[in-house]
């Protein structure tokens, strides 16, 4: 009965948690204007779970908006020059693939592969940013890497994105109170995996 109750204990604290983070996402979200806010308020969510997976006693409130503070002008160009990449990249495959002929199917079909590798990378990069202290183009280099080279993680970051897109199409409700800080959870979680094992080859000391 007393692990039954523990365990019960554990979940309801990691539900509190994951609302928690999602309130103050949507309102640093709000304030930040949508989007200005919406990447400072991504990293500090990451934040937050960094130190709860490194077993840290975490003050939500304090870690999430001093992350939220220290982010929010040093974030602004380089994230939204990700953003806009991953638009080009979007419209190019789009147009490519508006011509009926064999070139443009080969060019649009490379740059899918270049769009998935972004998207594992995305996934991998807001992580990085809370849990290195390295130039913008080692953490692309970083996350690239992580993504090709390990298929495991990228093979968990899609499942983790995959059951986040099933919460939001059939219980979208769930979706609302903590459907994003999930994600940020499981992202994390992924990625704190491969930064172990990127660590245990040396890579690090090398960039």
């Amino acid at each position: 009965m007393e692990q039954i109750m523990g365990r019960f204990s554990v979940i309801s604290e990691w539900v509190y948690l994951l609302f928690v983070i999602q309130m103050f996402w949507l309102v640093g979200t709000v304030i930040g204007l949508g989007l200005f806010g919406i990447i400072p308020s991504t990293l500090a969510m990451f934040a937050v779970f960094r130190k709860r997976l490194q077993g840290e006693d975490v003050n939500i409130f304090k870690t999430f908006w001093n992350t939220y503070r220290t982010m929010f002008f040093k974030s602004q160009l380089t994230g939204l020059f990700w953003i806009l990449l991953g638009l080009f990249l979007y419209y190019d495959i789009r147009i490519l693939f508006s011509y009926q002929n064999t070139f443009s199917f080969i060019i649009g079909v490379i740059l899918i592969s270049v769009l998935l590798i972004y998207l594992l990378a995305t996934m991998i990069l807001m992580p990085l940013n809370v849990h290195y202290e390295m130039t913008s183009s080692n953490r692309v280099r970083l996350s690239v890497m992580i993504a090709i080279t390990m298929p495991h993680i990228s093979i968990g970051l899609t499942l983790s994105t995959i059951l986040v897109y099933f919460i939001a199409t059939y219980i979208p409700i769930l979706f609302l109170l903590c459907g994003i800080s999930l994600a940020a959870f499981l992202y994390m979680k992924c990625s704190q995996n491969a930064f172990l094992k990127v660590e245990a080859t040396g890579y690090i000391r090398n960039l």
